[in-house]
């Protein structure tokens, strides 16, 4: 299991109060980053704000990051959180990334491994894993929850057929 994931890629700096360019993983840009400890580089920051900006991207305020300069240093690199942050940060499911290659639990006790998910304009779809099956299930609360721990799948797995 990955204890660190990748959220974004610091832009170019965006006027004279230390605010960056960001960007974000398409599936994270609605959480709020305010206040959370994060790594660029091997060095420990803290987002103290990330802002929507426009056509549909995303200014990142640094505390201690307040120059042009000192933004240039970072300029290009990769935002990374700790996968403990990122399901705190969980408005309904979370990121179905930090599941990859862990097995979940279904209603009929079976444990399929995520092995990926796809993201499209419609829906997230999430692939399982069973005994040389694959399934693809649409990432959803009918479908599936979490209990702050752990993703659950709320049918049998039966439910689906698994792709030929």
């Amino acid at each position: 299991m990955t204890s660190k994931f990748p959220i974004g890629k610091i832009g170019k700096p965006h006027g004279l109060k230390g605010y960056a360019y960001i960007y974000l993983n398409e599936y994270l840009k609605h959480y709020s980053y305010s206040g959370i400890l994060a790594e660029v580089n091997e060095n420990e920051i803290y987002i103290e704000k990330i802002n929507k900006h426009l056509k549909d991207r995303h200014l990142v305020k640094i505390i201690g990051l307040d120059t042009i300069e000192q933004i240039e240093n970072y300029r290009g690199k990769s935002v990374f959180l700790k996968r403990t942050h990122l399901l705190e940060l969980n408005i309904y499911l979370p990121w179905p990334e930090l599941f990859i290659g862990e097995a979940l639990m279904t209603q009929d006790k079976k444990q399929p491994v995520l092995s990926n998910y796809y993201v499209s304009i419609i829906n997230t779809t999430i692939e399982l894993t069973l005994d040389n099956n694959v399934f693809l299930i649409p990432y959803d609360k009918e479908n599936f929850d979490f209990n702050g721990k752990n993703l659950r799948m709320n049918k049998d797995l039966t439910f689906y057929n698994p792709i030929e």
